[in-house]
């Protein structure tokens, strides 16, 4: 009898490695079967996780998260999963109506006195802005700074109602590609290989059921494996139609965006959750190390046979 693991996962190309660890049979041969929940809000992720109503959250080192593991819930980043990669990955990239930016937005100068969208203001969104401004000498007080989430912020964008989104899930850019926008910078120029999505274990899988979460991380290493050297999952033909996204367009797309061994990057947890702190968003710094078990990636890829190391 397969192990049920219950998973909140909100559709994205970006989740490929779990659709084809999925796809492919590797849970399966782990001996789990993923129990799928789709919450359309994602705060509620860390409280429903903290309370074990779910099991594994693929998120961020969100203040929610931080401000639950200093308040003594049991989750912890378990592994790495999207990264910074010049030249391919697109989080963070800069859109903007041309009508606002007749001349380019390669300038960061110029998104003074405009209406900015982020999806929240304490997502990682909201922190990419900031390291765009602290890079021009600006601050958010200088423009009008408005959250909006996924496809509304892309829709207001298109209609002129703002002048710039900070967004970049591949699934927009494809809905960029119109003469009406412009593209600016990305963080990966100048923050290259920034570790900022993470596989996050709520109470059963790092307590009494440690086991079932190595088994997890190595079949979901086997799909970011298998995504990487080519393989595409069946549920890209159906994220492309539900976000107007070009199947062909999303299949070809750089795949080198993943940590491919889910290793974490203690640095980049550290550099968010001081942000985190100077926003006042969580009370007290925080030791990223306090907020990672590095165990269950490392004896999955023991397992797999890739070799033994610690955090980077």
């Amino acid at each position: 009898m397969p192990r049920k693991v219950r998973v909140s996962m909100i559709p994205r190309f970006a989740l490929a490695p779990v659709y084809l660890a999925d796809e492919l049979g590797f849970f399966k041969e782990a001996g789990l079967e993923l129990d799928i929940r789709q919450l359309p809000d994602s705060p509620q992720m860390i409280p429903l996780l903290a309370g074990g109503q779910l099991d594994v959250v693929f998120g961020t080192a969100s203040p929610a998260f931080i401000n639950a593991v200093t308040q003594g819930a049991r989750v912890r980043i378990v592994a790495g999963r999207d990264i910074l990669t010049p030249g391919c990955a697109t989080a963070g990239t800069i859109w903007g109506h041309r009508r606002a930016f007749p001349n380019g937005l390669r300038d960061i100068r110029l998104l003074k006195g405009k209406r900015v969208v982020v999806t929240g203001t304490t997502s990682v969104t909201a922190f990419f802005l900031d390291l765009y401004l602290a890079s021009a000498g600006l601050n958010a007080g200088e423009l009008q700074v408005l959250t909006m989430r996924g496809a509304e912020g892309a829709a207001a964008l298109a209609g002129g109602k703002i002048d710039a989104l900070v967004w970049g899930a591949f699934e927009n850019d494809q809905a960029f590609t119109t003469a009406d926008f412009v593209r600016g910078p990305s963080v990966a120029d100048f923050l290259p290989n920034f570790q900022f999505t993470f596989v996050i274990y709520g109470p059963r899988l790092l307590g009494q059921d440690a086991a079932t979460g190595v088994r997890f991380l190595e079949a979901y290493l086997r799909g970011v494996e298998a995504f990487e050297s080519g393989k595409t999952p069946r549920a890209f033909d159906q994220l492309a139609l539900a976000t107007r996204a070009d199947p062909a367009a999303a299949r070809s797309a750089c795949r080198q965006f993943f940590s491919s061994d889910g290793r974490v990057d203690v640095s980049s947890v550290q550099r968010y959750a001081d942000w985190a702190v100077s926003k006042r968003f969580v009370p007290a710094r925080v030791d990223a190390a306090a907020l990672i078990e590095a165990c269950y990636v490392e004896e999955a890829l023991r397992r797999l046979g890739r070799g033994n190391g610690g955090q980077r």
